[in-house]
């Protein structure tokens, strides 16, 4: 078994940690690969893959990853790159941002929720991309000098 480095290597979109029920971490979690956590963690998580919060999983922290599928508890925000599933009895309190949203029945979601493709949300440089700002243009009924409607009088109450 030691010294097999092929061993130790994980194919792509398989987990490559897990956190096992029972276990409770307090600390961030800087990884490549895929988590999963049955246990409790409080701390962030930055996976370059997917994040697995089992049904009896708690994350307390924010979250930057790939991908999440919860099914357990999430109480902080969560970046996914690409998609978020909530599981029925699952619950995420906290922003959530993402390409893809998705809530099965039953599961439970509080906070914002912004899904914007990466290339909509910033322009070449990174920064954020906004409409261009137009004049709204006067309507055929209205003065342009004046800027009251064509045609009627202003009453001053002394008549």
């Amino acid at each position: 078994m030691f010294g097999k480095e092929s061993a130790m290597k994980t194919d792509e979109g398989k987990i490559s940690t897990i956190i096992a029920k029972g276990t409770k971490i307090t600390g961030n979690i800087d990884m490549q690969g895929s988590l999963r956590i049955d246990g409790y963690l409080k701390g962030q998580v930055n996976s370059s893959e997917t994040l697995t919060v089992g049904g009896t999983g708690v994350v307390e922290g924010e979250v930057r990853v790939k991908e999440a599928v919860v099914g357990g508890k999430v109480m902080g925000n969560l970046i996914a790159t690409q998609k978020v599933e909530l599981e029925s009895n699952a619950s995420i309190m906290g922003d959530v941002k993402t390409r893809i949203f998705v809530i099965k029945e039953g599961g439970v979601f509080h906070g914002n929720c912004s899904m914007k493709a990466e290339t909509e949300s910033q322009g070449s440089k990174g920064e954020p991309v906004r409409p261009p700002v137009t004049e709204p243009k006067p309507s055929p009924a209205t003065s342009p000098v004046a800027g009251k409607p064509q045609g009627t009088t202003t009453r001053t109450g002394k008549d």
